[in-house]
């Protein structure tokens, strides 16, 4: 039946036309058996239709966790088999048979005795076959099997590097392929063994091993610290230390046993100096020259000393250079070494770490160590080494410094060093130096952190008259920054002096509760 258009005139009288439900939608409605139920009867039916919908959604969540448990077990137990099946094949045993193998193994259990019989019996010689000939079987000879039972030789391949890498070439038992590290490959040799086992390094690389078996051919004394070193590579194997207990205990114990060593080659005395050199500058590894570095730096007499700055001359690892440095003894001999160091040294960071080094071992009353320190502080190349020699000099503390301060404080380009010369201009000048520093602070030609410096360095010069400069600039600078800066450096230095006028507190000695209830007494010490 056609649907009677809408007429706009309709609108117009008031009139609207009746929309027609959709045939569809009312046979649904029809047909649906709570249409004709009454308004009192529609709540429990929503109730027990709610209810429905929660059990039907509580049985699929405990279906879901039944699958995902027996997921869990049937992964457990694949993993279980797997890890089987590695191990046997780790030990030389028959390797796991997984199970889509099993009608395999049912179809040939059908084959009958004899069959299987033969094939053991062929197993059996082809295995023997095999052993005679690994080792290194001469066939039977009047009734006698002949066989050569000495040692086969193992070569192992390095096919990535270790991170502890062995200096000799050690002696160990022959290994099958199997039982052989992983990252290596073994190869086995038929035949008497002609020696210990050998590392063969890839093609482009010199093994460490062959260098160090060279350098322990020159003397015996090359042949101890060879040894030596040895051992100081046993230390970082894992089972060469206990694996039980916290990993800071192992860590102690391995510093411990290496001060041992450390000690043992420092013993040998200035013979083994030019030894030593000869390994640190020959070897490769890292790890040995800095472990022969500590050594050699902290021996005594001039011979050693030499020696160390030879060392400091020709190699160009900042790690071996440091702990040279660190290691040398707090005596003006080595405060030379490291002067003379300073002066050949290309790098300005490392002669940064040479000059603090330096500045350990020289008293603050040495005038050649002075003169080093206003030479590097004016013509250094380098702003660090500048800039820390500056604060170097300022740590002394020495008044005739402070003419130079104040060159550098006008002349000097880099924003930096200015700062860190004119907090050493208030160390070296103390209150002399106030009238300097409260004219730079108040000058507005200044930049604001030369400003901020030197109302810093008023504060570092400390006493009533330093607090009197504060607070004139507190209360008179146009910047608010440098006025607060003032104002917490003058409250700081006036808590200070409270605090060192006012006496001492009397501590009272900690109380102890009396358990016989007789309330709390001094606790004995």
């Amino acid at each position: 039946m056609a649907k009677r258009k809408r007429d706009s005139g309709d609108d117009d009288l008031g009139f609207r036309t009746p929309t027609r439900r959709p045939l569809e939608g009312r046979r649904s409605r029809d047909a649906d058996p709570r249409a004709g139920r009454t308004g009192a009867e529609e709540p429990a039916q929503k109730k027990r239709e709610t209810g429905r919908r929660k059990r039907e959604t509580g049985s699929r969540r405990r279906e879901t966790g039944r699958r995902r448990r027996e997921g869990d077990a049937r992964g457990e137990d694949v993993k279980a088999r797997r890890e089987t099946g590695r191990r046997k094949g780790a030990t030389g045993s028959r390797p796991a048979v997984r199970d889509d193998a099993a009608p395999a193994r049912r179809g040939r259990a059908g084959l009958g005795p004899l069959p299987l019989a033969l094939g053991l019996l062929a197993a059996v010689a082809v295995g023997g076959l095999v052993v005679s000939v690994m080792l290194g079987g001469n066939g039977v000879e009047g009734g006698t099997t002949a066989t050569d039972v000495r040692p086969r030789e193992t070569v192992r391949i390095r096919t990535e590097a270790s991170p502890h890498p062995r200096p000799t070439a050690t002696p160990a038992a022959a290994q099958r392929p199997s039982e052989a590290s992983e990252g290596a490959t073994v190869a086995v040799v038929e035949g008497p063994a002609a020696g210990p086992t050998e590392e063969v390094p890839p093609p482009s690389a010199e093994p460490e091993g062959d260098a160090l078996e060279k350098l322990a051919a020159r003397s015996s004394t090359h042949a101890a610290i060879a040894r030596l070193l040895e051992d100081y590579r046993r230390l970082f194997d894992p089972s060469a230390l206990p694996s039980a207990g916290p990993l800071l205990e192992q860590f102690r114990e391995r510093q411990r046993r290496e001060q041992e060593l450390i000690e043992q080659l420092r013993a040998m005395g200035p013979a083994a100096v030019g030894a030593l050199k000869d390994m640190i500058l020959g070897l490769d590894a890292r790890q040995y020259r800095i472990f022969l570095g500590k050594a050699l730096a902290g021996m005594e007499g001039p011979d050693a000393l030499s020696a160390v700055a030879e060392v400091l001359g020709q190699v160009k690892d900042v790690a071996l250079q440091t702990t040279l440095a660190r290691f040398l003894p707090e005596t003006p001999d080595a405060a030379a070494t490291l002067a003379s160091a300073i002066q050949g040294e290309q790098s300005g960071n490392l002669r940064t770490m040479l000059l603090r080094e330096y500045n350990r071992r020289v008293g603050p009353n040495d005038p050649s160590g002075a003169d080093l320190l206003r030479r590097l502080a004016l013509e250094d190349p380098d702003p660090n080494v500048r800039a820390e020699a500056v604060t170097i000099l300022g740590r002394r503390g020495d008044p005739s410094d402070q003419t130079m301060m104040e060159q550098i404080i006008s002349q000097e380009k880099n924003l930096s060093i200015r700062q860190r010369a004119i907090v050493s201009y208030a160390e070296t000048g103390r209150t002399q130096a106030l009238p300097f520093l409260e004219q730079l602070a108040r000058n507005p030609d200044t930049s604001l952190p030369v400003r901020a410096s030197a109302v810093l360095a008023i504060g570092r010069v400390g006493g009533p008259q330093a607090i009197q400069s504060l607070d004139l600039i507190a209360q008179t600078d146009p910047s608010q920054e440098i006025r607060t800066r003032a104002n917490r450096l003058a409250q700081s230095l006036r808590r200070r002096a409270q605090d060192a006028t006012e006496p001492k507190r009397m501590q009272r000695p900690p109380m102890r509760i009396d358990p016989a209830g007789g309330g709390v007494a001094p606790r004995r010490p």
